[in-house]
């Protein structure tokens, strides 16, 4: 009687003493007000303070908005006249001690005439529209980052909390079955199987924490903090989870989007077209208008004349330039063909990766938890009747731990699909007005 009662005792404490139920009505709730907080203690981020940090320290989001400014720049490069006048003075003799006293004074400005500042200008702005897509895409692909580091990290949470519940219970169990060998009320073996279970609880314990480590350390990086500061990062779910955006689909069935890379490529597609298009106009010379004025002394008036000059394109040397140039514009047209498939296969199978992950998170909370914790009220009538023995025990405790642990999984690929159909869409940039930079917007 004294086994039974103190083994139930322990074995009862180890299965109903995890709250599953309690932590899944908190993984899914929302609420929260946003805060700006860094500490140097553990700091609980919610989602959106995350993409907010990310977006205003992330050091290569920064550096590629640098590069968007560097496109402007180039716009207003080709914006600008690209000829200065050409200023020159002849004086035959001046130097010789001649006394003819004769001079020719010229001005001359080289003249485009064949639209090519126009085609350069709209091939400035293309490439200021595709950097600025570029960059937004950008912003995309660093918030679909952050948000896998902080789903990955709210799950290791969990896991960890589970696995060191785990092992405080599986060190009382430890205790309690020592205590029971040394009175010998169980054998050496059963008192091994209850070893084995605290030596694997505890190394359980590490693998988890190595997880949590790995996953605040990606977590930081992405937001521009420091790795001492990174791993004292938790996640604060009360501020909301991912939601999955409601897809509006066309004829094929696969929904419709304007992801910035597929605005990117047009743009660039777009350049490359108009540099086609210049370098067919290049093969028209220059014109080169100026103004004479010549005297042969000052007994005589100036005389005034123009000047014309157009060079004989005898030699075409742009047929080179022109053939890559037509190369490179079919080249940016099938890649925008290839974007746009790309990203509609991209939805599709994050659309079906939701649909599975989310019958399999309803499958653990619905088939295997439920009947894992009904496990827990026949296991104690067992108990009771002296019917169930220790190995029994712990094979029913390892199927319901197992359950749970399965569940935090399930649960972090459901949100990983829905971060990833939010990416593959482009709504998650939705509501970033009051984030993204001016230029941006």
């Amino acid at each position: 009687m004294h086994r039974a009662l103190s083994l139930g005792a322990a074995l009862l404490t180890v299965l109903l003493a995890v709250p599953l139920q309690a932590r899944c009505v908190q993984a899914v709730g929302t609420g929260g007000s946003e805060t700006d907080r860094l500490r140097d203690d553990t700091t609980a981020l919610t989602l959106d303070e995350a993409r907010r940090i990310a977006l205003a320290d992330n050091l290569e989001y920064l550096a590629a908005l640098q590069r968007l400014a560097a496109t402007r720049g180039e716009l207003r490069t080709a914006e600008t006249w690209p000829f200065n006048p050409e200023l020159g003075l002849d004086g035959p003799g001046a130097l010789s001690g001649g006394t003819s006293g004769r001079w020719e004074f010229r001005l001359v400005q080289e003249v485009e005439w064949a639209g090519q500042r126009g085609l350069r200008t709209r091939t400035a702005e293309a490439a200021n529209e595709a950097a600025r897509a570029s960059a937004l895409d950008d912003a995309r692909t660093l918030l679909t980052g952050v948000e896998h580091a902080w789903v990955a990290l709210a799950a290791a949470r969990e896991r960890l909390t589970l696995a060191r519940e785990i092992e405080t219970l599986g060190i009382r169990l430890a205790d309690a079955v020592r205590t029971e060998l040394s009175e010998g009320e169980i054998s050496l073996l059963e008192a091994n199987l209850a070893e084995i279970e605290a030596a694997r609880a505890r190394a359980r314990v590490l693998s988890v924490e190595r997880e949590v480590r790995t996953a605040a350390l990606a977590l930081g990086r992405l937001l521009g903090i420091s790795p001492e500061q990174a791993e004292a990062l938790d996640v604060a779910r009360e501020g909301g989870l991912p939601e999955a955006p409601e897809l509006g689909a066309s004829a094929d069935g696969v929904p419709s989007t304007t992801r910035p890379d597929l605005t990117a490529a047009r743009a660039e597609s777009d350049r490359v077209a108009s540099l086609e298009r210049l370098a067919r106009r290049s093969a028209l010379p220059n014109l080169r208008v100026g103004g004479i004025a010549e005297g042969a002394g000052a007994s005589e008036s100036p005389r005034y004349g123009i000047s014309v000059g157009l060079p004989i394109p005898l030699f075409d040397r742009n047929q080179g330039l022109r053939m890559r140039r037509a190369a490179e514009a079919e080249a940016a047209r099938l890649e925008v063909d290839a974007a746009d498939l790309r990203i509609r296969t991209e939805i599709r199978s994050a659309v079906r990766a939701l649909d599975t992950t989310r019958r399999e998170m309803e499958i653990f909370r619905d088939e295997i938890l439920a009947p894992a914790r009904a496990n827990q009220e026949l296991l104690e009538i067992a108990y009771r009747e002296g019917k169930v023995d220790l190995g029994a025990l712990l094979l029913l405790r390892n199927q319901l731990l197992d359950a749970e642990l399965g569940y935090w999984d399930a649960w972090q690929r459901n949100l990983d699909a829905v971060v990833t159909l939010r990416s593959a869409t482009g709504s998650i940039l939705d509501d970033l007005t009051t984030h993204l930079p001016e230029a941006l917007r």
